[in-house]
């Protein structure tokens, strides 16, 4: 069973917005930023939309992801990147825990980037 840490990829349950603020629907990923300290006090849990889509007038804003078969991520699709102007926040209960996650190398990019 998969455990809510940081660099959790999740899935809302409820629709979200794409970054454009547009074609709300549930189960986009989402991967965890809060740290492990502020998942365990509970609250709000900050997290960074992954997109399929690659926006070269984005690229600064994207961490892109490994996808395919062995990808520990476990997105499948044929690109993935975090874009990391798409931040929201949920409860822990208004999300799905996925199995896949990222490596602390893009998850230290993503923290970056948001600096």
């Amino acid at each position: 069973m998969p455990s809510l840490i940081q660099g959790r990829i999740v899935f809302p349950i409820r629709p979200v917005p794409d970054p454009q603020g547009r074609n709300a629907k549930p189960n986009r990923p989402f991967v965890v930023i809060s740290s492990n300290e502020e998942i365990q006090a509970g609250g709000l849990i900050d997290l960074i939309g992954i997109t399929s889509k690659n926006d070269p007038e984005q690229a600064e804003n994207q961490v892109e992801l490994p996808t395919g078969y062995q990808a520990l991520t476990n997105l499948k699709g044929p690109w993935s990147a975090a874009l990391c102007t798409w931040k929201i926040a949920l409860q822990s209960d208004e999300f799905q825990l996925g199995k896949g996650f990222v490596r602390p190398k893009e998850l230290r990019a993503i923290l970056q980037k948001l600096k």
